[in-house]
Order: C-alpha cells, then structure tokens, then sequence
C-alpha cells in the first residue's frame, strides 16, 4: 500500500515537472516561451566549420520541434570540454552572464554528457535559475510529446531513468529521503536514491517485458500464415510514414517534423504480381549521436526492424546532407546487428529536386571541379560518364588525419549529389537495389514494388494466393 502510494506521488511530482518545463504562463492566463540558450562544444582537431554548422542547423531543428523555446542565440564552440562541469570555466562564466543580461531560462547543449556532469551544472545554475539539458534530455521531452502508446510512454520513462535519473523527479536528494520509509542505519540519502531507481527501472522492464512477449507471438502468427514482414528504416524526417501511407492503406497522421513516429505500425501492401500480401512496420526515426542506452531503450518498437524480412532504407535525398544520414542509420542497424540483411534503399522525395542534363552536368564540373582527383586532371569538355568512372567512391570518406587536400576533393565531389544524377547514386549504391520515388506524389511506387517482389520472391502457389485483413 505505502509502495503504491509512493509510486503515484512520484508521478504526480514527474508530470508536473514536465509540464513546467514545457509551459511558463502569465498573470493572464497566456502562454510565455522560455528562452533557451544553445550551445555545442567540438573538438578543434575533429570537426570541420561545415560539420559543426550542420551540428547548429539540427540542434536548431531538434528545439524548434519541441516547440515551446525561443531560441536566444547559438553558440558553437572549438574547445575541449572539462571533466566536471562539460563546460569549461571561460564558456561557463560567459553563458552564465549571456542568461543573466538577456533573461534566458535554460542552456541547452547540443552535446550528450555524463549524469554527474548535467547533475554539477544544474545544481550550479540553480542558484541562477536556469535549467541545463543535453541532447538526450532534448530529444526525450520531444518523444514525451509524441508519445501515444503505453509500450512507447514506457520506453520513454526507462530511457529518462537510465540517462536523466533523480532529476526526472524534480528533486535532490532530501526530498527523496524524505519520501522514504525504508531509510536504514547508515543508508545515505544517494543510496536511498539509486535503489529506488532501479526498482523503478525493474517495474517498467517487467512491463515492457510483456508487450516483447505480445508482439513476439503476432510475429510467429504472421510466419504461420506465411507472411513476409519489411520494416522501414531511415533518419528522421526522411519520409517514413508517408512511405507507408503510400503503399498501404493505414492513414498514418505525417507531418513535417522530427520523430513523429514512436510507435510500431503496422500495414498491408498488396504485391500485385504475385498478387499477396505483405506486412510494412514503420517505425521510430534515427538521427546522429545516440547513446547505445537509448536504443537499447526502444528495443521493443525496434524489434520489427530486428525481426524483419527485409529494410526499406528511406533516405530524403532533397536533403544536402543525404549521404550522411545515411552513414548514420548503417551505423545504427549495424549496433543493432541487423546491418547484413537483405535492404531496398529508397530515395524519396525526388519531387522536391530537379534532374540535371548531361549539358548542365558538364557545365558544372568544368566550373567547380578543374582540378586534379584521384590523379587525374580534369580539364575542359568533360565527359560526365568519364568523370564518374575516375571516382574511387569507396574512398570518398574521411578520417581524422585526412590531408586539407583531400578533405577539398571529398567535398567536390559530395556537390554532386546536390545536382541529383541518377548516375551517380546508382553506381555508388547499385549493390544496395536504390529505387527513386516520391511517397507523397506517389510517383514510381511500381519500381519500389517490382524491387520487393525480387528481393521476396513466392515460394509456393499457397503464399501467393493467400489473403489477410487487419
């Protein structure tokens, strides 16, 4: 009884908590935005001008899904970060007077630091008033506010217990010895709450324990039927849901925003050659710098992608930074080591770009890439077809100690993929099957379901004549 008791109070103090940090109103009734100062740190050896604007743009993108900051300014720093605090003295004393003068209510750091370290800085600020959140604690008040289900409330609560812990609840280490009737001879109050966090964090595995287990006997009713699964995959925002939409017929709700989608959905898509059908999951996006704790957290939605027949890889190529995304979801799938299965890679939203001919393409080169790659001059009059022969694409990436030169050859090269040569992509990726689309023009969706009729082929006359409704 006292247990149940305490468990509702604590989540009592957990959601008023989130919602102040969500709203601030005034006098009247209105809604106030905080002012939110962001900044990243980056190692000056490491990372690039380039990089590190890309860096800004989405941690920028990251607080305005969110919604309810107004972004003061953005700090993007070359230095080495302390081991206490993150944040070095000079750039503290600065931010800290930065908040003071322009009234800013909450850094947010685009970096994911230790617990102890977010712990220092907060109980630092607090006599400042100014809340600290990092990348995680970012993008897990954005999955609360995305959250439908209970399997996805939950993953969000053991992954805020594992990254954020004691400040989840609002409060230090008195109020929760306080709350504690078990407090023994000795016990401090850190110890107090360490246990009453992994009991917490037992209580939510138990449950998600469940939902594994329920979803685990909808797959095996699936393989008995003989129905073929494919998860689609890609970064967030890369088109996911209206790639589901437009082979099926869920009605998935879509917007243009990041991580929309957290749940598992599922759909049918009837493969007409064949003419069966087959089920799609669509399922939570990735993007860059996740800590292996938080995917280990969403296990349960992941485990469609882990389980899947197939991977849609959908990548946005209107997106500049394309071919980065699609670095980091390789290197995502390959921790959840499910990098060696069978893979579409779908470039979407081809309507959002225009196709460059031959003329324009060599007008380019001439213009922007005269110079001297891979040990070959490029002079005037280039061939287009004999210029993408001369590139080593499985060496266009770098390291860090990659040479000035090779660093400006790279990114000659990557402006390529900006002019959307179809050439280009099918020779880089042609062992991974891309297929081009537009998901909401539906354009070439034949193409796409051509490419999954070849990669799950039937195997008997049953699985093709079979039909399923959900």
């Amino acid at each position: 009884m006292a247990n149940n008791q305490t468990a509702q109070k604590n989540k009592r103090v957990r959601n008023q908590s989130e919602q102040e940090n969500k709203e601030l109103r005034d006098k009247q009734g209105r809604v106030i935005k905080k002012k939110a100062l962001l900044i990243d740190i980056s190692l000056p050896q490491k990372t690039s001008i380039e990089e590190m604007e890309n860096k800004k743009y989405e941690l920028e993108s990251l607080v305005k899904t969110y919604g309810d900051f107004e972004i003061e300014t953005t700090w993007i720093k070359k230095a080495e970060s302390d081991k206490k605090l993150f944040l070095r003295e000079g750039v503290l004393n600065e931010a800290i007077q930065y908040c003071r003068e322009n009234d800013v209510q909450i850094i947010i750091l685009g970096n994911i630091l230790k617990p102890r370290q977010i712990w220092d800085l907060t109980e630092l600020l607090r006599e400042e008033d100014v809340e600290v959140w990092d990348r995680v604690d970012l993008i897990l008040n954005i999955f609360s506010q995305h959250a439908q289900s209970s399997e996805a409330k939950l993953q969000i609560q053991l992954a805020k217990i594992r990254h954020m812990g004691p400040r989840i609840f609002g409060m230090g280490g008195d109020e929760l010895s306080r709350q504690s009737n078990t407090r023994g001879k000795g016990e401090t109050n850190t110890e107090i709450m360490k246990r009453h966090l992994r009991q917490e964090e037992k209580n939510i595995e138990k449950k998600l324990e469940k939902v594994r287990k329920t979803k685990s006997l909808h797959r095996e009713n699936r393989k008995r039927n003989q129905k073929k699964t494919v998860a689609l995959v890609g970064y967030t925002n890369a088109g996911k849901s209206r790639t589901m939409n437009a082979l099926t017929k869920k009605g998935v709700t879509v917007k243009d925003a990041l991580f929309q989608t957290l749940d598992t959905r599922l759909g049918l898509m009837f493969l007409p050659k064949s003419f069966r059908e087959i089920f799609i999951a669509d399922t939570i996006g990735f993007i860059a710098n996740l800590p292996p704790n938080l995917i280990a957290a969403f296990q349960s939605t992941l485990s469609e992608s882990v389980n899947a027949d197939v991977l849609l890889h959908v990548v946005d190529v209107s997106d500049y930074r394309f071919e980065e995304k699609i670095e980091v979801v390789d290197d995502i799938l390959e921790k959840l080591e499910i990098s060696d299965k069978k893979q579409i890679l779908i470039f979407n939203k081809i309507d959002n770009i225009s196709e460059k001919t031959e003329e324009e393409l060599s007008e380019y080169l001439n213009e922007y890439l005269s110079e001297e790659i891979n040990g070959e001059i490029l002079e005037n009059n280039i061939n287009f077809p004999e210029f993408l022969k001369s590139i080593d694409f499985k060496n266009t990436t770098l390291s860090r100690d990659s040479s000035d030169e090779e660093r400006n050859n790279v990114k000659k090269i990557k402006k390529l993929k900006n002019l959307f040569n179809k050439q280009y992509l099918l020779k880089k990726y042609k062992d991974r099957t891309p297929v081009f689309i537009s998901a909401d023009k539906k354009l070439n969706l034949e193409d796409l379901q051509n490419e999954i009729e070849n990669i799950l082929p039937a195997k008997n006359q049953f699985e093709m004549y079979s039909s399923t409704h959900v």
